[in-house]
């Protein structure tokens, strides 16, 4: 009897592996795969969508195909093409197309950023297995950066921007573990063909997109930059649709620049207060720092914009490093310095000698400090949280992201609650020192608000303090009052947390007493 040839051997095992996966059960979320020499053994392995890509309903069954990336990027089959025409034809009948397996090792190793260079190679492959019989691919799957032990598919660590804007047409994308890839591919490379059945399944992250906390997260940062991008939102996808998620990613930064610079502006106004109440070298200190700070927040944003559009591994490496090792304790010095400054202006307060107005202004003061100090440090906490060790933890990411949420609604509730001071006195050096009515007087003709900044100099007419304090020293006496002696005035200083009342000199008269008259000569 002559023996069959291994292409009629796999013919009639792949028949065999095809109603297997047909009888075997619906499994969300994973993916079936079956050894012809052996249809007895089953094996599964989670597969999801994309975070942000969330692909059309499908359950599909095919044989892999493994792919090779070399340099630069070059995606080819595995040489000679494996299985042949007559591999792939013959179980037609069942199988709804071929399946593509790229493994991420293989593309890291070819010196890839992302699998955009790959799409591109595969597009050139897809006629060429048309050509040579294979059923048309219907699905690629893709390794991911982590493994199948841990929530892979998340934003923060695959650069998924590139997927929708290079995949080829009318091609599903799925996502295995970086592990299951690698077995996979080394599989279907040395020992023989593979069948799979993959049914589509959106995974975590794209559950927890669609959650309510991230909507109103994603909501809240499209408002606080413009309602004009919103407007203009359904033009620009309609324009490049595949720029979806990097408008969102745009919106993102773009949030943050907007509330990052309100802000840095209201922290330089209140510094610019503090340097005249407090030690000038200390505050110019922090002011300084204030700066410094300001620089890299927009340092960072600007890198991540760079990165929406041009991915780059050095400069993902900065931002890791940057968002993980600096951002926090960055973040933390300049909290720790307002809760500083909110002890000592509660100092000042409680024991009770300052006037009324610098009390007012600095309980206006103290509340920034403190709802600032808290702001910081729950940004200082959900950067800690960015290192890649938890990324992948879900209860993690939730907690990042409604601590993140909490930050931003604080320092928002602050900007807004700031810029409503202006209904209360200003902070002037005339309001600062007022005492029993009394006004100290002042050369200054530039006044200072906690938000307003500098004031112009005012068009009318100044009365004297003087004659506010003491209206005998500018005239006679009424009849039949004795002239009111002249209040004395007094200078505040305040340094660290103590504080001298100083007495001023008394001020001179604007105008000298008249001669007494000369007795009338008579004649």
């Amino acid at each position: 009897m002559r023996l069959g040839s291994p292409l009629d051997k796999y013919r009639s095992l792949l028949r065999v592996v095809f109603i297997t996966l047909l009888t075997l059960g619906t499994v969300s979320a994973w993916i079936t795969v079956v050894d012809p020499t052996n249809p007895q053994a089953v094996q599964t392995f989670p597969s999801y969508d994309f975070e942000g890509f969330e692909e059309p309903k499908y359950d599909l069954i095919g044989v892999i195909l493994p792919v090779v990336v070399q340099g630069a990027c070059v995606a080819s089959l595995a040489p000679p093409p494996w299985p042949t025409a007559r591999n792939a034809t013959l179980a037609g009948a069942q199988a709804n197309g071929t399946i593509l397996l790229v493994d991420r090792n293989s593309v890291d190793g070819s010196g890839c950023v992302s699998y955009g260079p790959v799409f591109d190679g595969l597009r050139k492959i897809l006629p060429q297995l048309k050509t040579a019989g294979y059923p048309a691919v219907q699905l690629i799957i893709l390794g991911a950066t982590l493994n199948s032990g841990e929530n892979f598919g998340n934003s923060k660590d695959e650069d998924f921007h590139e997927f929708q804007s290079a995949r080829p047409l009318n091609v599903h994308l799925a996502l295995v573990g970086r592990d299951t890839a690698a077995a996979l591919w080394q599989r279907t490379r040395t020992a023989g063909p593979l069948a799979a059945r993959v049914q589509q399944d959106p995974g975590y992250w794209n559950r927890y997109r669609a959650s309510a906390l991230e909507t109103i997260h994603t909501v809240f940062r499209y408002v606080l930059v413009s309602d004009k991008l919103i407007k203009a939102r359904p033009a620009v996808n309609h324009a490049n649709q595949p720029s979806k998620t990097r408008f969102e990613e745009t919106i993102r930064y773009l949030s943050w620049v907007a509330l990052y610079t309100c802000y840095f502006w209201m922290m330089i106004k209140w510094i610019g207060i503090i340097r005249k109440i407090q030690s000038p070298r200390l505050a110019s200190t922090f002011y300084y720092y204030t700066l410094a700070v300001c620089a890299f927040t927009y340092f960072y944003c600007a890198l991540n914009l760079v990165l929406v559009i041009y991915p780059s591994v050095v400069m993902n490496l900065i931002k890791r490093v940057t968002i993980n090792y600096v951002w926090p304790p960055l973040f933390a010095i300049q909290g720790i310095g307002l809760f500083v400054y909110g002890f000592i202006f509660l100092q000042y307060i409680f024991r009770g000698f300052v006037f009324d107005g610098l009390k007012s202004a600095l309980a206006k003061l103290t509340r920034l400090c403190y709802g600032s100090f808290l702001s910081l440090s729950l940004i200082s906490f959900c950067s800690a949280l960015n290192n890649p060790k938890w990324t992948s933890i879900p209860w993690v990411v939730v907690a990042r992201a409604g601590t993140q949420n909490l930050a931003s609604f604080i320092l928002t509730c602050l900007i807004i609650w700031a810029l409503r001071v202006h209904d209360s006195p200003e902070l002037t050096p005339v309001t600062m020192s007022k005492v029993d009515g009394s006004v100290l007087p002042t050369t200054s003709t530039v006044s200072h608000s906690i938000v307003n900044g500098p004031q112009a100099k005012p068009t009318g007419p100044v009365i004297p303090a003087s004659a506010v304090v003491n209206p005998s020293v500018t005239g006679p006496p009424l009849a039949g009052l004795s002239p009111a002696p002249p209040r004395r005035q007094f200078e505040i200083r305040i340094m660290g947390t103590r504080a001298s009342l100083r007495p001023l000199p008394s001020p001179r008269p604007t105008s000298e007493a008249p001669a007494p008259a000369r007795p009338s000569s008579t004649t």
